[in-house]
């Protein structure tokens, strides 16, 4: 991630995050993790770009039984994810290797230049690899809770194919999950 996104100490709500929302979500974890592993074909070098606490990288290793790199600002996350296993590194540019499949969940949203770390996420990627974002969708939805933990939009399948044909990814699959949740954010 990019310095400039946030002060890399003052993650928002992080005790909350660690504490109490991550580990009431196991399912909610996992069916982002079966989602992203869909169109995973047993790649061996993975980055998780956000990883906050570790809750996907835990699941994914698990999984694959491949650990995956981790990119995280936030200095107390980053020492729960090297206590756990992880090699961690606080902005992409740091990591000198490539990568065939990145995944990254619940992050873009929160980076004003989401085309920067985009364009980042692609230079760290192998020719024909994969990268997998989970998004919150709809700018109509965006609301104080938005704003309060610190997003700075959400997306529409629009922005996606603008902002991904802009920084030179091909997009295989796109779509929208949990449509009933809309309705009832709405």
């Amino acid at each position: 991630m990019s310095k400039n996104i946030l002060d890399k100490n003052l993650y928002v709500d992080r005790q909350n995050l660690e504490k109490i929302i991550e580990p009431s979500l196991r399912n909610y974890n996992n069916h982002i993790v079966d989602l992203i592993l869909s169109v995973h074909n047993n790649e061996s070098e993975i980055l998780d770009f956000g990883a906050g606490c570790g809750s996907l990288a835990k699941i994914v290793r698990t999984k694959t039984k491949k650990s995956p790199t981790c990119i995280e600002i936030d200095e107390y996350f980053k020492s729960i994810l090297i206590k756990i296993g992880f090699k961690v590194f606080g902005d992409i540019e740091e990591t000198k290797d490539q990568y065939d499949f990145i995944y990254s969940s619940n992050v873009l949203e929160h980076i004003n230049d989401d085309v920067k770390s985009l364009k980042q996420l692609e230079s760290k990627l192998i020719k024909n690899g994969t990268l997998v974002l989970y998004l919150p969708a709809f700018q109509m939805l965006y609301s104080d809770l938005d704003r309060s933990v610190g997003h700075f939009r959400r997306y529409s399948k629009k922005r996606i194919l603008k902002i991904t044909h802009e920084t030179g990814f091909r997009i295989d699959k796109m779509f929208y999950v949990d449509s009933v949740g809309f309705f009832c954010s709405f």
